[in-house]
């Protein structure tokens, strides 16, 4: 059986009242402090029990302890607290009782009932205990958070690192993909751009023949005279289709362009 296992039996007990592990009954400066196992202030308005703790596990602690006096100015009950059989009632001083651990270390049981002496418990102790035991919650701070200022601001500053580091590789991956798509409008860009240049250039050749639209290619077909051969119309009519797609290509060019550029996805 060990102290802390001892301790958390004790922390069970009294789950609904102020515990304080390890409890200083003074400044540390300056000399040796006496050190309580366990402090509790038993939740009751009426009336409020103070009990300080001292762990045994060895019987040579025990015997050996004569610094369980200093203890009694602190607390209205005093008890050891000890494994089954390592202290006798007998040995107990007149101001403390004995609390003993079952064999199966699970439960514990009072033994000796401690006498309640009538004392004021010091100021110092509960300024002790409320500047460096109490945990102060800030309006709007998580209530889940860690129990202990150092450990509620290590785990603070480790939520941000990990923050910090999605977001850095959110960014990056956007980054990377407004890469990508900057490559494929310039890409599209010059593609239309070189498109254009050739389509450009057939219109300027329409122009030259007096076609400004499908139709007017219609007519100049139509108007050729009958003495045409055969071949030299059939040629003309293919020439006349292929007019016709480049055309509706370079329409469909030009729509495309305008769509493009107000979406603003065309780099120029």
């Amino acid at each position: 059986m060990t102290s802390g296992e001892i301790l958390s039996l004790l922390m069970a007990k009294h789950d609904d009242s102020v515990c304080v592990p390890e409890c200083k009954t003074g400044a540390t400066w300056g000399g040796h402090c006496p050190r309580l196992d366990l402090w509790v202030m038993a939740r009751s308005w009426a009336h409020p029990r103070f009990i300080g703790y001292e762990i045994k596990i060895r019987r040579s602690d025990f015997v050996a302890d004569n610094k369980w006096p200093a203890y009694l100015d602190y607390c209205r009950e005093f008890y050891f607290v000890a494994p089954r059989g390592l202290i006798d009632t007998g040995e107990l001083p007149t101001e403390a009782g004995l609390l003993e651990v079952s064999t199966n270390g699970t439960r514990l049981f009072t033994t000796k009932k401690a006498p309640v002496r009538n004392i004021v418990i010091p100021d110092d102790l509960y300024l002790y205990i409320l500047m460096s035991r109490v945990l102060i919650r800030l309006e709007g701070m998580d209530p889940a958070m860690p129990d202990g200022r150092r450990a509620y601001w290590e785990a603070w500053l480790e939520d941000r690192k990990i923050d910090h580091n999605v977001g850095c590789k959110v960014s990056k991956a956007l980054r990377e993909r407004i890469n990508e798509e900057i490559m494929e409008a310039r890409s599209e860009n010059k593609r239309l751009q070189q498109e254009l240049s050739e389509l450009a250039e057939v219109r300027a050749m329409l122009d030259e023949l007096g076609c400004r639209s499908r139709w007017d290619i219609y007519g100049k077909i139509r108007d050729l005279k009958p003495g045409v051969p055969d071949q030299m119309k059939r040629n003309l009519e293919c020439i006349s289709i292929r007019l016709q797609q480049v055309l509706s290509d370079i329409e469909k060019a030009d729509a495309k362009r305008a769509a493009t550029v107000a979406q603003g996805e065309l780099v120029l």
